[in-house]
């Protein structure tokens, strides 16, 4: 059986804490002997902390992390907009008095180009940041949200659509502060994040194939608040007071996707996951002082949601 942590309170951080608790042996055996330890927060948005991972969230898994690892840890990410403004305006920075760490701009990182689809599907190329590929260990941190493309977005889509490249057409501080917004929201030479939506298969097929190269090694949830309607961005919060932990991504995706009143096999991504894994509900043990049928919610969907469906019907 594959164990997921399922812990309710009144705390983030302490949820947290407490569900990586419950399976500290297998974190403590992923993270043993890892040299290149990564923690993916999500920050779609710089500026919008209810839509992007919360300090207190972060401070939790680096503090229950440390205790196995003594190795520099990477925070990386890359923002829809701009990623050193995120690490900024959440605070991240602050960490840096503490815990020995590294933050990375996944936009402007090396990459290499996998081979995905196009809304024809045929071949597209997507470059996926070095930092990612090469890491040996990565942790993903985020929050359960409601999608405008892909239905909804737990911890495998943060990590592979975070790792895909977005090259600007200038560099990242430039004098002229309304010049400055303009082009780093607008102008890039190459995007690979919106690149990646080519409709409600395509998108799904593409999360597929980029998870098949960089599947987390293990997944945190932040579900203290949980966003409903218009996400990734705009939507509204919920609040669940709820934490989830696995050494086992996929398993992580399906019981928050669950929580938010979803059929995992509804969510296109998760449903290639769940067939080349040859993962079910049942083969999920919970763990924790809750379950998922005294905490599952019906959250409202993003109004695209007719469209995102289709990807049953092409």
């Amino acid at each position: 059986m594959v164990k997921v942590a399922l812990v309710k309170g009144n705390s983030r951080y302490k949820n947290i804490i407490n569900s990586m608790n419950l399976i500290k042996q297998y974190i403590e055996r992923t993270i043993k002997n890892r040299s290149k330890i990564v923690i993916k927060p999500n920050c779609v948005s710089d500026s919008n902390q209810n839509a992007s991972t919360h300090l207190d969230a972060l401070k939790a898994v680096l503090e229950f992390i440390t205790q196995y690892t003594n190795k520099k840890i990477t925070i990386a990410e890359g923002s829809a907009y701009q990623t050193k403004t995120a690490f900024k305006n959440f605070n991240y920075y602050s960490l840096k008095e503490n815990y020995n760490l590294n933050f990375i701009d996944l936009n402007s990182d090396k990459f290499e180009e996998i081979s995905c689809y196009d809304k024809n599907f045929r071949s597209l190329k997507l470059g996926i940041a070095k930092t990612m590929l090469n890491a040996d260990c990565i942790i993903s941190l985020t929050l359960p949200k409601t999608h405008d493309s892909a239905i909804a977005t737990f911890g495998i889509k943060n990590v592979a659509v975070g790792s895909l490249i977005k090259k600007t057409l200038f560099p990242y501080r430039i004098p002229v502060r309304l010049l400055r917004k303009i082009v780093n929201r607008v102008a890039s030479i190459r995007n690979d994040k919106t690149k990646i939506h080519q409709g409600p298969k395509a998108i799904n097929k593409n999360i597929f194939e980029i998870y098949k190269k960089i599947k987390p090694d293990i997944s945190i949830i932040d579900a203290f608040y949980a966003m409903e309607g218009n996400g990734p961005i705009d939507g509204s919060l919920v609040k669940m007071k709820l934490a989830i932990s696995s050494t086992n991504a996929l398993a992580a995706d399906m019981v928050a996707c669950k929580l938010i009143g979803l059929n995992p096999e509804d969510v296109g991504y998760l449903y290639y996951c769940m067939k080349y894994e040859n993962l079910k509900m049942d083969d999920i043990k919970i763990l924790g002082n809750t379950t998922i049928e005294n905490e599952k919610k019906k959250f409202k969907l993003h109004v695209t949601f007719p469209e995102q469906i289709k990807w049953k019907l092409i």
